[in-house]
């Protein structure tokens, strides 16, 4: 059998001497690097000697060894493939101690080759499975602490290549992250910090932070919510959203930033918080969301801006709860959700600001609920009622019809209120068919009586 090339290098590295068992760790991978590819990483000798170097149980060793195989793949001496299953490999067996270690190693070369080659990091994070952060992830529960560090890293690292390709590269990982907390309490825990760490990550910054938003903001709905802990997890992870995009708000409206794509996540975000109410099988569990639901819009309107027609959809969705909740407190909650709605839009109209119209099917849809909760036996649920109903008559003797234009409920913004969309459409289409039928009447008087 031949002998190894390096056999007489890995022994030095048994040394007891830290500074000696570096130094025979990178002559080892010196040696790698300037041999030809029969001898090479590639080769079997090359693999065995690389293996062994991760595989050892000095600190020194381990660590110079993930130090130096980096540097020939940053340097393009080694393939970043194989590099990456090395690590992986050393990975699954190795002591607790150096887990973070091969995670950071692991975490470096995701980071560094993802700017120079990222046609290769786009198949690989189509395919689960091959995913560097969900492999990590998969491989045990020790990872989490370093793993959480290497994500924002990555993002912080990379966000000059384009948010949208780092999105499209993270939101596996982020969707697998969430799926998997049903496995066990550490997986839950290590879910909500990924989401907490993210939240706070866009409010440093502010060019990234709404992409980074509008990515955790599509990925909410994923979280289970069958039992109070995961309950907990989803409410945690909702509310660190919510406050961060309060505070990056308030840093676009300070520096004066485009609010195109703030627009459509302010849409996004309530409509995610709202659409998972209907997914949520216990009242108490839905008033929580509503609540920071409306906290959301508050915000918003504290900052003056503007209320945008696709809130439409959260009112018809707000008014089907309304019907379905039964506690006191709950349907006042939401019946002071719907009147700062209402306040909102009649502000808006008096300012004779365009984008405040919206048309009156919609708003009839909204009175039915609200009127149905006048048979309740709390004096506190009429009072609220009767003020909705006030405000509402008040709107509509106040502005003139040549004001209010009708509008479509076809939006440029997607729609995830599904309840309420479907409902407004529903609507929308009697309401034509209504005055069709109207405008034929009063034109062909004989036909309809024929």
């Amino acid at each position: 059998m031949e002998a190894s090339p390096y056999g007489d290098l890995l022994e030095k590295t048994r040394l007891p001497q830290p500074l000696l068992q570096r130094s025979a760790v990178s002559a080892v991978f010196r040696k790698l690097q300037a041999a030809p590819p029969q001898r090479g990483f590639e080769s079997r000798h090359g693999r065995d000697a690389v293996s062994l170097c991760l595989n050892s149980s000095s600190v020194a060793v381990v660590d110079q060894a993930v130090r130096e195989l980096c540097c020939l793949v940053n340097a393009g001496d080694v393939k970043v493939g194989p590099a990456l299953v090395e690590l992986q490999s050393a990975l699954e067996g190795c002591e607790t101690r150096f887990v973070g270690l091969f995670v950071k190693g692991i975490g470096f070369l995701s980071r560094c080759t993802f700017r120079t080659d990222p046609s290769y990091w786009r198949s690989q994070a189509q395919t689960l499975e091959l995913h560097p952060f969900v492999k990590i992830l998969s491989c045990r529960p020790e990872v989490q602490e370093e793993l959480l560090r290497q994500v924002l890293l990555f993002i912080v690292h990379n966000r000059s290549s384009g948010m949208e390709a780092v999105s499209e590269f993270i939101r596996p990982f982020l969707v697998f992250s969430i799926l998997i907390v049903q496995s066990s309490v550490r997986s839950l825990t290590f879910a909500k910090d990924l989401v907490s760490g993210l939240a706070s990550l866009s409010c440093s910054l502010p060019n990234e932070a709404i992409l980074i938003i509008r990515l955790l903001t599509g990925c909410l709905e994923y979280f289970p919510s069958s039992n109070e802990e995961e309950f907990r997890c989803l409410k945690s992870s909702a509310e660190y959203l919510v406050d961060a995009f309060e505070v990056v708000l308030k840093q676009m409206v300070k520096t004066e930033m485009p609010m195109t794509e703030a627009q459509l996540c302010r849409v996004e975000l309530l409509e995610t918080l709202l659409s998972i109410c209907t997914d949520l099988h216990k009242p108490y569990r839905c008033i929580t969301m509503v609540e920071l639901s409306m906290r959301l819009l508050v915000s918003q309107r504290e900052l003056a801006l503007p209320y945008l027609p696709e809130f439409s959809s959260a009112a018809v969705s707000l008014s089907v709860l309304l019907s379905q909740v039964e506690f006191e407190h709950e349907q006042l909650t939401i019946l002071k959700f719907l009147i700062f709605l209402r306040e909102w839009i009649s502000e808006e109209v008096e300012n004779n600001i365009p984008e405040s119209a919206f048309y009156t099917p919609l708003e009839l849809l909204q009175i039915f609920p609200v009127i149905n909760v006048l048979s309740s036996s709390s004096e506190s649920v009429k009072e609220a009622v009767v003020s909705f109903l006030s405000k509402f008559e008040a709107y509509m003797l106040n502005s003139p019809s040549g004001q209010r234009k009708y509008q479509s409920t076809r939006s440029v913004f997607s729609t995830r209120c599904k309840l309420g969309y479907i409902l407004i459409r529903l609507l929308e289409h009697l309401w034509t068919e209504l005055s069709l039928l109207i405008l034929y009447s009063r034109l062909f008087p004989s036909l309809l009586c024929a």
